[in-house]
């Protein structure tokens, strides 16, 4: 299986590579991307299995990088956001493609069976929950994707 995380720190992509090796097994490849870094999308990564991604750039929390990615990624492509604190009051915790911080790893697990066994989904299960977060849409000025 192939992952692409997609994360703030190098600690968290660390963490979460290992957790991932230990989850899925050690024949499971995996690819850290940084926000921040030139996300030039290659065919390998187009076709991974699945992309893990911190939704907000953690130094620049203005910045839903990892939301944008995510959203562009072909329909076929599996995919887990996650959110760090803090949310809008009223902004659910979990829902079919993402999680909140702190979860459980337990939890973590789960919801990529979850995924990975259901069939995709698409442009308007993002809106809907643009529509709870309009921060979601927002476009950086000089921002390319």
């Amino acid at each position: 299986m192939k992952v692409c995380l997609l994360v703030g720190s190098k600690d968290l992509g660390k963490a979460l590579g290992r957790y991932l090796k230990f989850v899925i097994g050690e024949n499971c490849q995996i690819t850290i991307r940084y926000h921040g870094d030139p996300l030039a999308i290659s065919r390998e990564l187009l076709y991974s299995d699945l992309w893990i991604c911190e939704a907000i750039k953690p130094d620049e929390p203005e910045n839903p990088e990892g939301w944008r990615t995510a959203k562009i990624l072909p329909e076929s492509t599996k995919r887990l956001i996650f959110f760090l604190p803090p949310l809008p009051q009223n902004f659910p915790l979990e829902g079919r493609f993402w999680i909140t911080f702190p979860f459980h790893l337990p939890i973590l697990k789960k919801k990529i069976e979850n995924i990975m066994n259901s069939s995709s989904f698409g442009e308007q299960e993002f809106e809907e929950i643009e529509a709870k977060w309009p921060f979601l849409k927002k476009k950086l000025k000089g921002h390319h994707h």
